[in-house]
């Protein structure tokens, strides 16, 4: 009997009218575009529909649906629609654009409030933390720093909002992930949390010898099948998505990052992550005359992200003596920077070990293009 479980594929990006005046974004999309990389997330939901399709021929529809019917032009239509149909206030401040793409080839585009960008979506990739050796641990025994604002207060002034980041206290399990697809009902309950319904979609194979998907489906390729994510969420004290918000209704700034039965940080839970590291590779960056505050930026320090699943890694792995296990998803914002310079692959895995209170991160994604973090512990919250 075969095993039939739903979900849709998922791309969101911010829509901004300051980002028609962006020629950074002009040059990347080949054309004037409110839209955050608009030209990386049609390509991202062409590649996805073409491995699904590889996978099974229920996913054929939608591969060309979205890849020769509609087409990037197409889309960008679609999405001009959703927004003039936007009752959201100062939606000319910025808008959360979210496109669902099903097995049967239909589309839907979502519109949902964001927070204001207030400066250059990615002004926090120039921050230079300082050295380690001078970098104080936030609220240990011997910080002299009483609150998270505290701190953040000394280090002023930073590119806002600064994000509390806190380590899962469990692996990113697939036994545990995926159990509730045995179910038909599955599909319901997992995206409990998620922005919308979803729609009753094809199973991703369509055979009686099919069986649970690796999970690493769900987390190479962005989806509306998140339990994994959400119950990392929930151990963090993250609220669902949609109900982002802490005491006095304040926007709740934390993020949590997973990782896997090896013990490898993958990504935050609705992020991309980079870390402040010595670069594995002796280069310059681009950026690497970078200053703030009076410090110049080290060319062999930078931000430095987890390895990315093999078939979107800058790297050869099999001539790697290394073992890397679950990966997260390839995100867009990422793409960008990593192919302006601006961010490095690691080639061996971020240990969860050599994660420490106090580091300074670098999360990104479509809604937000990049803000800062800082990891606390995962007792601590201001909220």
């Amino acid at each position: 009997m075969p095993l039939n479980f739903d979900f849709d594929l998922v791309t969101c990006f911010r829509y901004d009218p300051k980002l028609l005046t962006a020629a950074w974004n002009s040059e990347t999309n080949g054309i004037e575009t409110p839209y955050l990389l608009f030209k990386y997330h049609f390509q991202r939901l062409v590649s996805t529909t073409s491995h699904l399709a590889a996978l099974s021929p229920n996913w054929e529809r939608a591969r060309t649906r979205i890849a020769d019917d509609v087409g990037e032009s197409g889309l960008r239509e679609l999405c001009d629609a959703a927004v003039m149909k936007c009752l959201l206030k100062e939606k000319d401040k910025g808008i959360g654009m979210r496109v669902l793409l099903a097995s049967d080839g239909q589309i839907r585009v979502e519109t949902h409030p964001i927070r204001p960008l207030t400066r250059h979506p990615f002004a926090p990739v120039h921050f230079i933390p300082p050295p380690p050796p001078v970098f104080p641990s936030v609220l240990s025994s011997t910080s002299n720093f009483t609150t998270f604002e505290d701190y953040l207060e000394n280090m002023q002034p930073l590119p806002q909002p600064i994000f509390q980041v806190v380590l899962d206290s469990q692996p990113l399990s697939a036994s545990s992930s995926l159990s509730s697809l045995s179910s038909p009902s599955s599909s319901s309950s997992s995206s409990s949390s998620s922005l919308s319904p979803l729609p009753n979609t094809a199973s991703v194979t369509g055979n009686s010898r099919s069986k649970t998907p690796p999970l690493s489906l769900f987390t190479n390729y962005k989806t509306t099948y998140r339990v994994h994510y959400d119950s990392a969420r929930a151990r963090a004290g993250i609220h669902p998505r949609g109900q982002n918000s802490g005491k006095g209704g304040k926007e709740q700034l934390r993020e949590v990052l997973v990782w896997n039965e090896l013990g490898e940080i993958m990504e935050g839970s609705v992020r991309n992550v980079a870390f402040w590291r010595r670069k594995e590779r002796s280069k310059k960056s681009k950026d690497s005359a970078r200053q703030r505050n009076g410090i110049e930026a080290d060319p062999e320090w930078g931000w430095v992200c987890p390895p990315l699943p093999r078939d979107f890694s800058l790297h050869k792995r099999d001539k790697l003596n290394t073992t890397i296990g679950l990966t997260g998803l390839p995100g867009t914002v990422q793409r960008y920077l990593l192919e302006q310079g601006l961010l490095e692959e690691s080639e061996k895995p971020i240990k969860k070990e050599e994660v420490r209170v106090g580091d300074w991160i670098l999360l990104s994604n479509g809604w937000e293009g990049t803000v800062l973090g800082v990891v606390v512990p995962n007792s601590y919250s201001d909220e």
